[in-house]
């Protein structure tokens, strides 16, 4: 995915937990807050945690995002709604950013 796409992206989507996961993914707003500053760690129970500055430039380490199952349903839509409002189409590209922004999957 190029820069410009990219920024279409996280701008799109800015201000949404959702946002800010895929920004950290793609490796762009490194300096907007709120924001996730590191690669995620799937918990052995299938949850998600990722270090957070919030709005106030606190860091939260290894926030709770939520679950695996839903981050997959979101990110599902968030192509769709790219797709449709946007006439983005870089599915494939955020599947393999939000995989690699996982370091550490324990449930296996």
């Amino acid at each position: 995915m190029n820069k410009n796409t990219k920024q279409l992206v996280t701008d799109a989507l800015r201000g949404s937990q959702i946002g800010a996961i895929i920004a950290c993914a793609l490796d762009t707003n490194r300096e907007a807050t709120p924001r996730f500053t590191s690669k995620a760690i799937i918990t052995s129970d299938g949850f998600v945690q990722a270090n957070f500055v919030d709005r106030d430039g606190v860091s939260r380490h290894s926030a709770f995002i939520g679950s695996w199952g839903d981050l997959l349903v979101n990110l599902q839509s968030v192509k769709v709604f790219l797709q449709s409002a946007h006439k983005i189409d870089v599915g494939i590209e955020l599947d393999a950013a939000i995989s690699n922004w996982v370091a550490v999957d324990y449930r296996s």
